[in-house]
């Protein structure tokens, strides 16, 4: 009787296996298992006939054509997946490359901090290393932080609204604002609107920060309303912003010239996110024209409007709220250090 083949492993490698077809094309997956080391060591033979599927391309070809499937879909999947939050898809694309940079930027300073610390242990101060690698997260914290915001308002449905009085916000937002440019605020009474509080106050912060970074000597808040919508305007005395780049600062991470750069403490993000807060509570975001400096001014339906018009107007008629009822309020200047 034939032997299955003639393969005889050799001593150092006493088990091995071989696919062998005959001139029939049938072939037969074997096994030789040398029993031995010794010469005259008799050899196991163990075989199968082999599948179908395997002797001819067809494995290959099910195995091409599956993964092409996969990836197909995988690929559909997740064009439509974040196609459906993130459009339009160039915009997008260019928003991830930049907030790739964004996040790169202090990833880098902080290795670059670490590694020379470990390089020159003596020449480096342990506590600048610190503090650096302190203010690089710091910046991370914010950028993350801004960027899951931005999620939750593009994605989350909207919290219950609550009834806010628009001139106490402003005054607790700038009441908290440490020492610095002095903020002023002038404010009519009983504005009231309905939303998110928390979301709202990030509004108003973020354009108090952004007035107060690019103001000369000061901030001039206005909360008013006219024509069912509640208004509040926050004007600085700096440089102003161009009329061809005025939509441009509600983009994420844009910056225009040196006289309104963004300084280093910021996420980039902080105006994206009020534009987004003020279309999800149905108003608006722009900036108008000023005699001076940049004016932002939010505009929302006032409580119980809907969008038009109704609720209590300064400028209508007969109003009772008269010039006397506004207030001012100045943000805390720097505190002088000892008597």
């Amino acid at each position: 009787m034939r032997p299955l083949s003639t393969l005889r492993p050799p001593a150092d490698d006493r088990l091995q296996e071989r696919t062998e077809c005959s001139a029939q094309d049938r072939c037969v997956m074997l096994m030789a298992n040398r029993v031995s080391p010794a010469p005259d060591s008799p050899v196991v033979y163990a075989g199968t006939a082999q599948p179908s599927l395997l002797a001819t391309h067809n494995l290959e070809y099910v195995i091409a054509a599956g993964g092409v499937l996969i990836l197909v879909s995988v690929a559909w999947m997740t064009w439509w997946g974040v196609g459906r939050t993130l459009r339009p898809v160039e915009r997008e694309r260019q928003f991830a490359s930049t907030t790739s940079h964004e996040l790169r930027t202090p990833i880098a300073g902080l290795r670059a901090r670490l590694e020379e610390a470990l390089l020159y242990p003596d020449d480096v101060d342990p506590r600048d290393t610190i503090q650096g690698a302190l203010r690089a997260t710091g910046r991370l914290e914010e950028i993350v932080d801004d960027l899951l915001l931005l999620t939750r308002l593009r994605g989350a449905d909207a919290a219950p609204p609550e009834l806010i009085e628009l001139g106490a916000l402003v005054t607790e937002e700038v009441s908290a604002l440490g020492p610095g440019v002095p903020v002023r605020v002038r404010a009519v009474g009983d504005v009231r609107v309905r939303g998110s509080r928390i979301q709202l106050a990030r509004v108003i912060g973020n354009l108090l920060s952004n007035g107060r970074r690019h103001a000369a000597g000061a901030v001039t808040v206005t909360v008013d309303s006219a024509g069912g919508q509640a208004l509040v305007a926050v004007t600085d005395d700096g440089a102003g912003v161009p009329p061809a780049d005025r939509e441009r600062v509600f983009e994420r991470f844009v910056r225009l010239d040196e006289a309104r750069r963004r300084d280093a403490g910021g996420s980039g993000l902080g105006l994206a996110i009020s534009r987004d807060i003020a279309h999800a509570h149905k108003g608006t975001l722009r900036i108008e024209d000023s005699p001076v400096g940049a004016r932002f001014v939010l505009t929302l339906p006032l409580a119980g409007t809907g969008g038009s018009r109704g609720g209590v107007d300064r400028r209508a008629p007969g109003n009772r709220r008269q010039a006397q009822e506004e207030h001012l309020t100045w943000a805390p200047t720097a505190r002088r250090a000892g008597p």
